[in-house]
């Protein structure tokens, strides 16, 4: 185990990793506080550039259908794989919720948990079609304006929730 800093109260050397493990049945396991982060990137993962399907980006798919139906929150299940209101429910974003269930297992077992440590995982997507931008640097690109909430819920009945911008922002 990497040899990290001095504990000024005992002398001692610990590991910057020894708040975040816990034992369970005998077995060292990492806390389920690295769950919030999960939360996070699971979201943003989601509605980032990174997310293509069949012929656009998935926030736009889901951004040109509020546009066309009026239909401005979305949510989703994501270990039922379902997606609400019906109007978003075509192949693209079917296929893209059914990836999302599979990265989320990812997150968590590349962390060092079980996959069954989420109970529950949840995005709600709420679009302000009141609110779209031009890009600055792709004439005709209209930008969609949202808010994108994330939730999981793991084992214990514990709730982690993150918020994500647009993907627009970071640049």
């Amino acid at each position: 185990m990497p040899r990290s800093h001095s504990d000024k109260n005992k002398g001692n050397v610990t590991s910057p990793f020894k708040q975040s493990l816990r034992v369970q049945n005998g077995t060292v396991m990492p806390s389920l506080r690295i769950l919030k982060s999960v939360t996070y990137n699971l979201g943003h993962h989601y509605l980032s550039l990174m997310n293509y399907r069949h012929d656009d980006y998935v926030v736009e798919h889901l951004f040109k259908t509020a546009k066309a139906t009026g239909a401005s929150r979305v949510a989703i299940n994501v270990l039922e794989c379902t997606i609400e209101p019906a109007e978003f429910s075509f192949p693209a974003i079917q296929e893209s919720v059914a990836d999302l269930k599979h990265f989320l297992w990812y997150l968590t077992t590349s962390q060092g948990l079980p996959g069954e440590s989420v109970r529950g995982a949840w995005l709600s997507i709420e679009f302000d079609l009141s609110r779209t931008q031009m890009c600055q640097t792709v004439p005709g690109l209209e930008l969609a304006v949202y808010k994108c909430e994330t939730r999981l819920e793991d084992l214990n009945g514990k709730e982690y929730l993150a918020s994500v911008s647009e993907w627009w922002k970071y640049g």
